[in-house]
């Protein structure tokens, strides 16, 4: 993801909120000293220093996809489409396992997504996700990959982040859940260096229009040259050269 002069959205839960209230909060990322429990916070003031334009973070502590929906939704997005995102990262993940893994709770929480990823797109930003952690509550860790599938089905897959391996070595709250400030201030730097890595999704598609550009050209050049050599040996059979070699020919049989 290229992050010089962007202007940088994390969207997200209790994973990126940076208050000490419940939310939903709006923050304008300054580079300051903090210290929160929350990596996003931390990714947040990584992109900044990295050159990006601007960083805001929109993150409500117990958010999931579906309960986005039940908050003041249209205001959130109203003052997200006045900062004019050219980036936006998806930090879900935790809430949303909490809302069920089953075929028919992921679906509902797959639809959500969706509605959340055209949201920003339609403000004409590019849209990535990082998916839920490693935990150390066995119930959530378990049902981990199965939402990190879930969300690469609606961002993709290149375009999703899998924060597990990224957070293996961290050490957590006494809920086995959040993050202490050292472990998100670490994670943070992980996530910082993981985003700038993802291929920008318009630098893959001109990458492909390009490779499919050159597959035309050079399907048209083998083309061209098949149809010269024909025009050039239809030409040979007329001329008289040609026509004195079938003669003699025939005399010699």
């Amino acid at each position: 993801m290229h992050v010089d002069g962007e202007r940088i959205l994390i969207f997200g839960d209790s994973m990126s909120h940076p208050g000490a209230d419940n939310g939903p909060t709006i923050t304008d990322v300054t580079l300051k000293p903090i210290l929160s429990s929350a990596p996003g916070e931390h990714l947040a003031q990584q992109l900044l220093g990295a050159g990006a334009q601007a960083v805001r973070i929109n993150a409500k502590v117990g958010r999931s996809a579906r309960s986005f929906f039940s908050e003041d939704t249209a205001s959130l997005l109203a003052s997200d489409q006045q900062f004019h995102p050219t980036k936006v990262i998806v930090w879900l993940g935790t809430n949303d396992i909490d809302r069920g893994v089953t075929p028919v709770a992921l679906a509902q929480t797959s639809a959500a997504m969706v509605q959340i990823r055209d949201a920003y797109r339609k403000m004409g930003a590019e849209v990535l996700a990082i998916g839920p952690p490693t935990y150390m509550n066995a119930r959530y860790n378990e049902a981990a990959p199965i939402m990190l599938n879930t969300m690469r089905g609606v961002f993709g897959t290149n375009a999703t982040i899998d924060a597990r391996p990224l957070t293996l070595a961290t050490t957590r709250a006494t809920d086995g859940v959040h993050f202490t400030s050292d472990a998100a201030s670490a994670a943070g730097r992980q996530f910082a260096v993981a985003l700038t890595t993802v291929p920008s999704a318009l630098a893959t598609a001109t990458s492909n229009g390009t490779t499919i550009a050159l597959g035309i050209i050079g399907t048209v050049g083998f083309l061209g040259l098949s149809w010269l050599a024909l025009r050039a040996a239809h030409r040979l059979a007329k001329s008289p050269l040609a026509s004195t070699s079938r003669r003699r020919t025939r005399a010699y049989a």
